[in-house]
């Protein structure tokens, strides 16, 4: 029985193939300078792989196979993949890869980083090939956007986008592409669909780079060669067991650069496929702060506020990088532009060292900081190395509001592959029913950096959206707009998991938006269109109960720290708050169940760990209440249960003074600041520290309540003392704090708790500040219960982002447990 079903499907395959074989002959004879791929008639090509095919050509031609039965509405086996050589092996077809027939595409160049794409097509065959073999999905992506029309907008099939035709037809010749960017990361993600669309959109990953000093320089190495650690506080650094990425390592050292030469070495030599090697600094400003390291900076200052520690870190670079060559003189080292290493040093960086400077260029807004950031990068592409790279941040999550920031990308990366930048990477985590446009728009760029931004958006909008392209390029250009026109000065990652981004959308803004999507989803008649649409309408819902929840979130905040609140207030506040912050975790759940890739990852906890509601169930409590007042504050904790036992505490017995020095009165401040200044304040109980920055100004200062501290210019900065704890025990923290606040500053108390180990219970608990001048003064409360695990528990102030006309006077910081009956 098997051997006559397998007889008939021979014979059925065979019959197939020599009917298409005659429509060869007599489109060949019609068309004698073209390629017949399929036609309404029912002819069609097959595919055909080398016999040893790679994985790589294996999923080049899927690829090719799915898209052409897309275009072609037939079934993906009218295209049979076949092995080059197999029996009844066709001679006609579509190549892909190497097989015998590559030949028909030729390049003229061809190294590791200079990998040309291309296709010939011939009157009997269509040859897909790349100048590498691994990039063989390129060549296909390229051939079937140009030929097919084909695009991938977004990750799986609903960002699929391929018109269908009653025939395709190719005219002979060779046509070969070079890209833009010899190395075109965007870090999309890893789920399968995103790596699908990576590939489509005809991405890689060349250069190998990471924060990578921890691997270079381990925890037994500084043990070994204590020179290495870095002397931080006055004190040798000793990592513990696991600890890589929270210093860095003493790079003045005479011993640093040999050391980590025979490292990358030893890599390189372990891995002769690998182009590069790392040789990218933590992720942290724990630099030695020995004289010998103050020294090799070469008192440059500042740069961007940041210290500039660029001679130091390029220097030590130089002498890796000239160890390197001598063994490896074809292979590079990737370096990192970085926080205090962004400028370029004041001598030439050796040629085979790949810088990638590293910058938020959604900072483009501002026409200053474009154009100082654009001077920046003539001067690294003048500063000697072969390869620049840019390293930006498309993000994404973790924003709950539209980040386009077109103008930034359609801006940035054809200046950069004119001024001679050939390397890109930006981290993403993309929020794909808000942030397509952005990120489809930058692969075209890295692909070919001379095409018209404007035009390839028009593209986008017209081919995705179709019947709703008006409304949906109306949402996207009102979006970016929001972020273009936003009020100065710009800073690094401007609301970056900071709840402070919705201000960008007000409530007018947010109505005229939903209006603008209303109007879409009227238009929309196709299904693929209609689910499109509904994609980025669902997402931005999040993006509306985010903005309510941090609205209802302020008003209680505003109304616990102003004078006079009634108990009746505070409840139906607290009341809405709450609402609220339902609203926002389920709306974003359900999407998340309907459209997995909608919004990446998690609700960050950054933006909603700014909980008002104990202050205000405190002052509940303590108010002269009158039966309806009571009547409420029952309500309140019976509808509530995560505030059920908050309020009966403050009927109970007087609450323990935990903290201690709550008046400051030991806490001495270190008056003049310099990069090396981490920690500021000496004290036996308190310890205040933070990071240099140009501007930074920590001064003692006199307050009604007796010793203070006032914090102008800070990038961050803290105050606070660690404690035993109680766990399970309530706990009620408290400060005294006089402010200026604007948007994305941060000036808020905090409350942290800790296990035996020394492991974070989660980000903590804080009370911020609103927007606004609280010259007057003000006191902020928290209140929270110390999880099971909890081994001590933290108290502390802290500022971040202030600009100028912001400050904090800061005094008065008391932690109490509660005594529950």
């Amino acid at each position: 029985m098997s051997s006559v079903r397998t007889t008939v499907a021979l014979l059925v395959g065979v019959g197939g193939m020599l009917a298409a074989v005659g429509l060869w002959s007599i489109a060949k004879r019609e068309h004698p300078h073209s390629f017949l791929v399929y036609d309404r008639g029912g002819a069609s090509s097959p595919i055909i792989v080398p016999q040893a095919a790679s994985a790589a050509e294996w999923r080049a031609a899927a690829l090719l196979q799915h898209t052409l039965a897309v275009a072609a509405g037939r079934h993906e086996s009218a295209f049979p993949i076949r092995r080059e050589g197999a029996w009844l092996s066709p001679s006609r077809g579509l190549f892909v890869g190497q097989t015998t027939q590559a030949a028909l595409v030729q390049f003229p160049v061809t190294t590791r980083t200079a990998r040309p794409v291309g296709y010939g097509v011939s009157a009997d065959r269509i040859v897909l090939r790349s100048g590498w073999p691994e990039d063989v999905g390129a060549a296909v992506s390229w051939f079937l956007e140009q030929q097919a029309g084909a695009h991938w907008f977004i990750p799986g099939r609903l960002g699929e986008q391929i018109p269908r035709r009653e025939y395709l037809r190719v005219t002979t010749g060779q046509v070969l592409a070079l890209p833009a960017f010899i190395s075109r990361h965007l870090d999309a993600g890893g789920t399968p669909e995103a790596k699908d669309w990576f590939a489509q959109n005809r991405l890689n990953s060349l250069y190998e780079h990471r924060h990578n000093m921890g691997r270079i320089f381990l925890p037994a190495n500084l043990e070994r060669v204590p020179e290495l650690a870095p002397i931080i506080n006055g004190r040798r650094y000793r990592p513990a067991p696991g600890d890589t990425g929270s210093w860095q390592p003493n790079i003045a050292s005479p011993l640093a650069a040999p050391h980590a030469a025979e490292v990358l070495k030893r890599w390189l030599a372990e891995s002769p496929e690998k182009l590069s090697v790392p040789l990218c600094l933590n992720d942290t400003v724990g630099y030695d702060q020995s004289a010998d390291t103050v020294r090799l900076a070469g008192g440059r200052g500042y740069f961007r506020r940041l210290p500039d520690y660029s001679n130091l870190y390029f220097g030590f670079v130089n002498e890796v990088a000239k160890a390197v060559a001598r063994d490896f003189p074809e292979r590079a080292i990737t370096a990192y532009a970085y926080e205090w290493t962004m400028n370029t040093p004041s001598f030439r960086v050796e040629p085979n060292v790949v810088p990638f400077l590293t910058a938020d260029r959604s900072q483009w807004f501002d026409p200053a900081h474009a154009a100082e950031d654009r001077a920046l990068i003539r001067r690294w592409v003048a500063a000697g190395p072969r390869v620049v790279g840019l390293y930006d941040y498309l993000y994404g999550a973790p924003f709950l509001v539209p980040r386009p920031t077109l103008y930034a990308v359609a801006r940035s990366i054809p200046f950069a592959y004119d001024a001679g930048v050939r390397a890109y990477f930006a981290e993403c985590s993309p929020n794909w029913g808000l942030d397509g446009p952005k990120l489809w728009l930058a692969a075209q760029l890295l692909w070919d950096a001379k095409q018209d931004p404007a035009q390839l958006l028009e593209n986008y909008y017209r081919d995705f959206w179709q019947e709703a392209a008006a409304p949906m390029r109306e949402f996207f250009v009102q979006c970016d707009e929001q972020w273009r026109t936003q009020p100065l000065p710009s800073y690094w990652l401007k609301y970056f998991k900071d709840e402070h981004q919705h201000l960008l959308y007000p409530a007018e803004v947010r109505a005229d938006l939903r209006l603008i999507l209303h109007a879409a989803e009227l238009l929309a008649k196709s299904p693929v269109v209609r689910e499109r649409v509904q994609l980025v309408s669902e997402s931005f819902a999040v993006s509306e109960a985010f903005a309510d929840f941090c609205t209802e979130r302020e008003t209680l905040t505003r109304l616990e720290l102003r004078p006079g609140a009634t108990a009746e207030a505070l409840l139906a506040a607290a009341g809405r708050y709450l609402a609220a912050k339902h609203r926002l975790s389920q709306t974003r759940d359900e999407l998340q169940s309907r459209f997995p890739l909608a919004l990446a990852g998690r609700l960050p906890a950054e933006l909603t760990r700014n909980d008002p509601l104990g202050g205000a169930i405190e002052l509940i409590a303590r108010l002269p209440q009158t039966a309806a007042d009571r009547a409420g504050g029952r309500q309140l904790r019976e509808k509530f249960s995560e505030v059920a036992t908050l309020g009966p505490a403050f009927a109970g017995p007087p609450a323990v003074l935990v903290s201690r020095d709550p008046a400051l009165e030991t806490l001495r401040v270190i008056a003049a600041l310099d990069t090396t200044t981490l920690e500021w304040g000496k004290s036996p109980v308190w310890r205040g520290a933070g990071f240099p920055v140009e501007t930074r100004s920590v001064r003692a200062v006199r307050t009604e309540r007796g010793a203070g501290v006032r914090f102008t210019g800070c990038l961050e900065e803290s105050l606070g003392q660690w404690l035993p704890a109680q766990a399970g025990a309530l706990y009620r923290a408290s400060a005294r704090v006089h402010a200026k606040v604007s948007p994305g500053n941060l000036t808020f108390l905090a409350i942290y708790t800790v296990d035996e180990r020394g492991k974070f219970s989660d980000l903590g608990k804080i009370q911020r500040l609103p927007v606004g001048d609280w010259s007057a003064g003000v006191e902020l409360r928290l209140l929270v219960r110390a999880p099971a695990n909890t081994a001590r528990i933290g108290v502390a102030m802290r500022v971040q982002n202030q600009v100028p006309g912001d400050y904090a006077e800061v005094a008065q910081i008391e932690l109490r447990r509660l005594t529950e009956r």
